[in-house]
């Protein structure tokens, strides 16, 4: 059973055995806020799983502008000399707020209804109609066959609107990659 001592939180030097982009204490803080109880009802340790999968995600799903701070370091963030949202505040050697704020949002979506733990996944989104390719409904013994592009051009990823609006609004995505369409 993972522990809080198991948490490898970034700290802005680059850490190479970080795993999480915010800390118990924030995540709980930022919930407590938002009045999302399913965080305070869960145990610590799938709290900490909670924040690894939902670092993972950020880390698989979205890709930063600029460079790593260091070549050793596990995480995207920090950057070398990255600017709040082209407003001339230097972010350089910290997780940016909007990052610690998404992972927290993605880590509670990762607790699910409290009975399992969610796997997040940029997968094909089975329910958008547009990424269906083939449907064959057959009535006399009621049959339905589905087969969704998963080669289309355009990456449908599932949409978690909260936590994927902070990330899109940070400035930060590289060459304007949204990780995915918004509905």
């Amino acid at each position: 059973m993972p522990i809080a001592a198991d948490l490898t939180v970034e700290d802005g030097t680059g850490l190479a055995a970080a795993n999480s982009y915010i800390s118990l204490a924030d995540t709980s803080t930022y919930h407590a806020l938002r009045g999302n109880e399913e965080w305070a009802d869960a145990t610590e340790s799938d709290q900490v799983v909670a924040l690894v999968r939902a670092t993972d995600y950020v880390e698989s799903r979205w890709t930063f502008t600029g460079t790593p701070f260091t070549t050793t370091q596990a995480l995207g963030f920090p950057m070398e000399t990255i600017y709040l949202n082209n407003r001339g505040a230097d972010v350089s050697e910290t997780v940016p707020v909007e990052i610690e704020e998404a992972t927290a949002e993605y880590a509670l979506l990762v607790l699910g209804t409290g009975v399992a733990l969610v796997d997040l996944s940029p997968a094909v989104d089975q329910t958008d109609p547009n990424a269906i390719e083939y449907f064959r409904e057959k009535i006399g013994s009621l049959e339905e066959e589905t087969h969704y592009d998963t080669k289309r051009g355009t990456k449908i990823t599932l949409a978690y609107p909260t936590a994927d609006k902070i990330i899109k609004a940070s400035g930060y995505l590289a060459g304007g990659r949204t990780g995915g369409a918004i509905r």
